[in-house]
């Protein structure tokens, strides 16, 4: 995805906030260059997904507090591959 796109879904006031232990990013162009970065790509290609909620709009008067929530998950087929399960058979589970 272009930065120049990625600079212009966000607002100069923006803040990306991944909670208390992980960085953020504030404002358009700084939450771009942390989409950008090279650990991300990696992620993905490794099998990461987004899953988005609806957000919480809050009004305040003449402005707005948005919040929304995102799920990153390893896809189910991934973490088969990571985590290969092997098959038995009713053999091998009963006691001789």
């Amino acid at each position: 995805m272009a930065p120049h796109f990625q600079i212009s879904v966000y607002h100069e006031d923006g803040v990306f906030d991944r909670g208390p232990t992980l960085d953020d990013a504030r404002g358009a162009r700084a939450i771009a260059a942390f989409i950008q970065r090279p650990e991300r790509a990696a992620a993905i290609r490794g099998g990461l997904a987004h899953f988005s909620g609806l957000p919480l709009v809050d009004l305040r008067g003449d402005a707005a507090v948005v919040t929304s929530s995102e799920r990153y998950l390893l896809t189910v087929m991934r973490y088969i591959e990571l985590n290969p399960v092997r098959a038995i058979s009713a053999a091998e589970t009963t006691p001789r």
